[in-house]
């Protein structure tokens, strides 16, 4: 008797035109280097490419940015995202702004023996969900490349956005998380939001957090690592995001930990991630939202206070014990903002 065996066969996802050259296009200018001045991460030496759009020309405001982790992975032009062509497909088209795109590879160690191999700090630097590589970033690496090749880059948060897969993209959506006032825009793939360093714990933080300006595309493959459930993770975190008001979207692909479906998504991806000049909260849109305090304000357990947030001052918060409650100001009306509230 025949054993009929079925082989399952990777998904073939179609290279979208955005990732082809295509006639008429200015190519950009890519200039490579190393960087090896960091205090944050001292010791480390790390290669990187700076992507310049033909169009770009030195103005007041600066060019908007966008940081890739893993920077080599996204660089090819005959396989993966094609980052390159699609910015100068994109960028000519007015699909997204005048981009300054950095691809930065993570740090490298000398070898503890010279018969090694270099040690990597890749985990360090990238599941660390500390403001450790956000600061070395803005402190460090962004204004280095300014003052090295002489771009100007845009301070307006709403104009820099980060890019990464697996533990790059943890590290990019880690730098927006502590500083929205550097950093806006995120697309994730195969985010490993999963144990490693404490990333597993953003869904939670995410609920009980007051909504960060972030605009945030996530992808993840159904079947993607099982070791820590990558996919399960990525899917908690879409579902914190999305009930705490965040402008965030997504698509779910299958067939692994890669970048292939990623890949075949980056095109529509950035237009949805730069289809505004401004990135800005849904509070309207929040479920119940928790806040736990690192500090309590409150003394006494028996007392609330009740304060005012937010630009149009209509949403409440009240403390007890250490929590805020938001809740609608509608369902306190006649309350004093200013003067404590007994319950």
């Amino acid at each position: 008797m025949l054993a009929i065996v079925a082989i399952a066969q990777a998904p073939n996802y179609p290279t979208p035109p955005e990732a082809l050259r295509q006639e008429g296009v200015p190519v950009c200018t890519l200039t490579r280097g190393t960087f090896a001045d960091s205090k944050i991460y001292p010791g480390t030496t790390r290669d990187y490419t700076i992507y310049i759009p033909k169009q770009y020309q030195e103005s007041d405001d600066g060019a908007a940015l966008m940081v890739f982790q893993d920077g080599d992975s996204f660089c090819h032009d005959r396989h993966g995202s094609r980052a390159l062509i699609v910015f100068d497909n994109l960028i000519h088209e007015q699909a997204m702004p005048v981009t300054i795109g950095l691809f930065i590879n993570p740090g490298v160690l000398p070898p503890l023996n010279p018969k090694d191999g270099v040690q990597l700090n890749r985990s360090i630097e990238y599941d660390v969900v500390s403001d450790a590589y956000a600061r070395f970033l803005i402190e460090e690496f962004i204004p280095y490349v300014e003052q090295k090749h002489s771009v100007k880059i845009s301070r307006d948060p709403n104009k820099r956005g980060l890019c990464g897969s697996s533990s790059g993209v943890i590290a990019a959506f880690t730098a927006a998380w502590h500083r929205p006032d550097s950093f806006r825009r995120v697309y994730s793939l195969v985010g490993t939001y999963t144990a490693h360093r404490n990333g597993h714990d953003y869904p939670t933080l995410v609920r009980r957090t007051e909504p960060k300006p972030l605009r945030v595309f996530m992808q993840d493959n159904t079947d993607d690592l099982g070791s820590g459930d990558w996919w399960m993770a990525n899917l908690s975190l879409f579902r914190a995001l999305e009930f705490s008001g965040y402008e965030v979207d997504h698509r779910w692909g299958e067939w692994g930990h890669n970048q292939n479906h990623g890949a075949s998504l980056f095109p529509e991806v950035m237009r949805w991630l730069w289809k505004t000049e401004t990135v800005s909260t849904h509070p309207d849109h929040c479920g119940r939202i928790l806040i736990v305090l690192p500090r309590p304000k409150v003394t006494d357990n028996r007392i609330n206070y009740v304060t005012f947030g937010g630009s149009d001052r209509k949403t409440l918060y009240l403390a007890t014990a250490g929590a805020i409650y938001k809740r609608p100001a509608k369902n306190f009306q006649g309350v004093d903002p200013t003067r404590p509230y007994r319950r």
